[in-house]
């Protein structure tokens, strides 16, 4: 009995080992330790991908109880150091039992605490963390976890993707533009939707507005309501194929979406349109590449609700000024959150990709002390 238990305790780790996905209780920021066993091989990963003696590595120890090695990176001469003395000052005032990284880092941390939106950047790519660091910004590390934290970051940070720059600059312009236009119909097609069917329908061509009442001739909800079924219905089966272990959570995703959509329209409870609106509402968020923006942009959408529903459509045009405006006054290190993208030539990096050889000064986003990237550009 003893040799089969110890054989299928071989097989199961060999297993997991093998496939992360076997994992039965998976999660989102699943924290692999099996691939950095010792707190000194990030370093080690970073020397070897910046063969600079610039890079800085200071560390501390934070936890009064778990004494949580920590280490912040950055390259002397390209970071700003008010923005390092910054991070460092607020690392330092963090007196907790048991620090877990990054989660607690980046609370005391950030400047906005009650912020939907993300203001630092978690990756466990080695080629992104490079990037940033090139760019002027910090990375932290912690023991026992094998996300990086990058700050400072801006808006725009989180609509880009490292693959942009391994493939021709004109389709990752395009991608990027994708991103931000899905950012856009994320945030605001289902109460557009709201707005218009149930207020302004007289704004929307007669063909259309047809459409649209022999859809909800015969449902019993508001249009207002079924949206919201319908939202809560996705984010139900988007926890559930991230929760349940790879192979059984493919399976839920399919076979739920089919069974609920279909359940839905023929009981009479939520319109055909309004299942295409959540459809393409859920696709467009999970367009974006990285999870924070991604929740934020659908935590933010049912604040837009609350407009839309109340006053129509000029409640939908007066909450996105008024989001517009909010990002406007965010901060983080003490720069602009939402910092210009039409500026001087940030725009080559933000809205969309210009190519590598236009790229002949780092983003102002970080606030670097050096300036110049490239210095003999392609004419």
């Amino acid at each position: 009995m003893a040799t089969d238990i110890s054989w299928n305790i071989a097989v199961l780790n060999s297993k997991c080992n093998r496939n992360p996905h076997f994992i039965t209780n998976n999660n989102q920021f699943y924290h692999k330790q099996g691939k950095y066993p010792n707190f000194l091989v990030p370093r080690s990963t970073s020397r070897k991908n910046i063969a600079s003696a610039d890079l800085v590595v200071n560390y501390c120890t934070l936890g009064r109880v778990s004494r949580t090695r920590v280490a912040v990176m950055y390259m002397n001469g390209i970071a700003n150091p008010h923005v390092i003395r910054t991070i460092e000052q607020r690392m330092n005032k963090i007196d907790l039992d048991n620090v877990e990284a990054p989660g607690f880092i980046q609370e005391y941390v950030q400047e906005s605490r009650f912020s939907l939106f993300p203001q630092t950047m978690v990756t466990e790519r080695v080629d992104r963390t490079r990037a940033y660091l090139m760019e002027g910004k910090a990375a932290i590390l912690a023991e026992g976890s094998p996300e990086v934290t990058i700050m400072p970051v801006s808006f725009w940070a989180f609509f880009q993707s490292p693959d942009d720059y391994q493939i021709n600059w004109l389709i990752g312009s395009a991608y990027r533009l994708l991103r931000i236009f899905c950012f856009i119909v994320g945030l605001g097609l289902p109460w557009l939707y709201v707005s218009l069917v149930s207020f302004q329908n007289y704004v929307l061509p007669l063909n259309v507005v047809l459409t649209f009442q022999g859809a909800l001739k015969y449902i019993a909800l508001q249009p207002a309501a079924e949206v919201i079924i319908m939202l809560f219905a996705l984010e139900i089966l988007r926890e559930a194929t991230v929760r349940l272990a790879y192979q059984i959570g493919q399976a839920i995703g399919v076979v739920g979406g089919i069974v609920i959509g279909t359940a839905v329209v023929q009981s009479n409870l939520v319109s055909n349109t309004a299942v295409i609106v959540a459809a393409i509402t859920g696709l467009a968020s999970f367009i974006i590449p990285t999870y924070e923006m991604s929740s934020s942009v659908r935590f933010t959408s049912y604040i837009i609700l609350l407009f839309s529903t109340i006053f129509g459509l000029v409640g939908f045009v007066f909450a996105f000024f008024c989001l517009a405006i909010y990002l406007c006054r965010m901060h983080t290190m003490g720069l602009p959150y939402f910092y210009p993208s039409m500026v001087d030539s940030d725009v080559k990096d933000t809205i969309f990709r210009a190519p590598t050889w236009r790229l002949r000064k780092l983003p102002k986003e970080a606030a670097p002390v050096k300036q110049q990237r490239v210095r003999n550009s392609r004419r």
